[in-house]
């Protein structure tokens, strides 16, 4: 634990800041303009106006990406920075993922009401940076571990955030100190705000970042090493296991040639940056230069096998190719075929095997935990529909079921046959309805996201045959799957003729796999007599 008050004295209960009696009201997103901070190492800073805007509390306070991140930065005002501009040292830009000159909204970082926020556990692997030599550089594990919580105490760390902290700590920028100075980067693997055994117990828990405190346990770790070797940093008297652990590790270190001082170092950081780093001398990958860490003075972290909470789910594709997920009994309840499983009393987690493949699988624990959270389903698009279904008769999961017959009678039950007459003035209404080799597909509100943009569309297959365009313009075949979702009915069969062609007809092979992926597609009633033979 630290032995100095924080300069942010944050801690969140139940989505308040400590003293509040209610959430305050979110201000808006505020453009800013990313630029380089003039001293690396401190909080992001905005000008006094834009923390106005932001509606920080006493000029200070934390800020985030309004959409796409993650990663939630210490901020404060200071009357250097422009207004709408944000001042991020390196390593804050790479965890935004913007560089300086790329503007973007941000807004005040609020936590989310009713949920613990103070981590429990956070993990992390351990680099050095600017070193790629080969050799290896000794790190005492608790001391780096107390480093990161003096450094980031009382701030958010995220999964996938970067951070960079000199060794040793309190080394000197020029790397003049007795040891050597090294910059070592931590890239955060893993954060939780529950411990394991609520982490087993909880429904719908899914953890990206939380708030640093001194009661989070740190557990350390070297890039490429498997999880059960993970390292856990925690307070231990001096003992022969750990005299050994110092032994072994001196000994690879030297077998490695391992020599010290030859890579460069920074200043002391206080909330998470890198002194005196410029984006020059760390590039945004920070991909280039990482050299090795043989961490010392740990205890060996427990590896933890499948709870007995979970039942281990195998999925096979037809290609006989899949994943285990370990999945709570309490999730797996409704799965009327997998009761066997989940009342199971032997000892270890029982599993079973599916033929579901691994992605409609994961949609089925998505559509699951909504289930258990009493939450609204997913509405999934109606091209997933056919291989839920057969995941949930496979899994005797009715609600599941149902769900995707109701999706695909309802779709069902709204087509039918245009005139092209009918076409025409939905289109002069301000409509996007196109035909595709007689079907009828409405983009209107999907014309927006079109990855060929808005305009192509309209200009070019309105009130015509769009097959050749179509062919011309998604050489993928994975375009056909959407089609559905866009599937109104079909171009009356009396009024086909009266559809102008496309200038140069499509390929026979187009419209052969065109009509094999779409199997749905209505089809016109065969007139009889009144005998009930066909009409010839």
């Amino acid at each position: 634990m630290p032995s100095w008050t924080p300069r942010l004295p944050i801690s969140w209960v139940a989505g308040l800041l400590r003293g509040e009696q209610e959430p305050r009201e979110p201000a808006p997103p505020v453009r800013l303009a990313v630029v380089d901070a003039p001293a690396a190492a401190g909080p992001a800073l905005v000008s006094p106006t834009t923390a106005d805007a932001l509606r920080l509390r006493d000029g200070r306070g934390f800020l985030c990406l309004a959409e796409g991140s993650d990663c939630v930065l210490p901020v404060a005002a200071d009357a250097s920075v422009a207004d709408g501009q944000l001042a991020v040292d390196a390593v804050q830009q790479y965890n935004l993922h913007l560089g300086a000159g790329i503007s973007d909204d941000f807004r005040a970082f609020e936590p989310p009401a009713g949920e613990p926020f103070e981590l429990a556990e956070v993990e992390a692997e351990v680099a050095q940076l600017g070193r790629g030599d080969g050799q290896a550089l000794q790190v005492d594990a608790r001391q780096l571990a107390k480093q990161l919580l003096r450094s980031r105490f009382s701030t958010v760390l995220a999964l996938g955030e970067a951070v960079v902290l000199p060794w040793p700590a309190g080394g000197s920028s020029d790397g003049g100190d007795a040891g050597g100075g090294a910059r070592l980067l931590l890239r955060v693997t893993a954060v939780h705000t529950l411990d394991q055994q609520a982490r087993e117990e909880a429904v719908g828990y899914h953890c990206y970042r939380g708030l640093l405190t001194h009661d989070a346990q740190i557990c350390l770790t070297t890039p490429g090493a498997p999880r059960q070797q993970q390292q856990q940093q925690q307070p231990q008297a001096p003992g022969q296991q750990q005299h050994q652990q110092q032994q072994q590790a001196q000994k690879q270190a030297q077998k490695q040639g391992q020599q010290q001082g030859a890579a460069g170092s920074c200043g002391s950081s206080e909330v998470g940056g890198c002194g005196g780093e410029s984006p020059e001398q760390l590039p945004q990958s920070m991909a280039a230069g990482r050299g090795r860490v043989v961490l010392l003075n740990v205890k060996q972290r427990p590896a933890a096998g499948p709870s007995r909470n979970c039942v281990l789910v195998h999925t096979t594709d037809a290609e006989g190719e899949g994943e285990t997920f370990p999945v709570q009994r309490k999730l797996l309840r409704p799965c009327i075929a997998l009761t066997k499983a989940v009342r199971s009393e032997g000892e270890g987690a029982p599993g079973v095997t599916l033929a579901v493949d691994t992605l409609t699988f994961d949609r089925v624990l998505i559509f699951l935990e909504a289930l258990a959270l009493q939450r609204q389903p997913p509405a999934f698009g109606l091209h997933l529909c056919p291989q839920l279904l057969e995941a949930a008769q496979q899994l005797g999961l009715r609600a599941l079921e149902e769900c995707c017959r109701e999706r695909l009678g309802e779709s069902q039950a709204r087509l039918r046959f245009y005139s092209f007459a009918e076409i025409r003035e939905l289109n002069a209404r301000g409509g996007c309805w196109l035909i595709l080799d007689g079907m009828v597909l409405d983009v209107t509100r999907w014309l927006p996201e079109h990855p060929g943009g808005s305009r192509i569309i309209p200009e070019q297959s309105l009130n015509l045959d769009c097959s050749r365009m179509f062919e011309i313009f998604h050489a993928s075949r994975e375009s056909f799957i959407y089609l559905q979702q866009f599937y109104a009915g079909e171009v009356s069969p009396e009024d086909l003729p009266l559809v102008p062609p496309p200038s140069e007809p499509p390929s026979a092979e187009f419209l052969d796999q065109l009509r094999q992926y779409t199997p749905w597609r209505l089809r016109a009633a065969e007139p009889v007599t009144h005998l009930g033979a066909k009409k010839r």
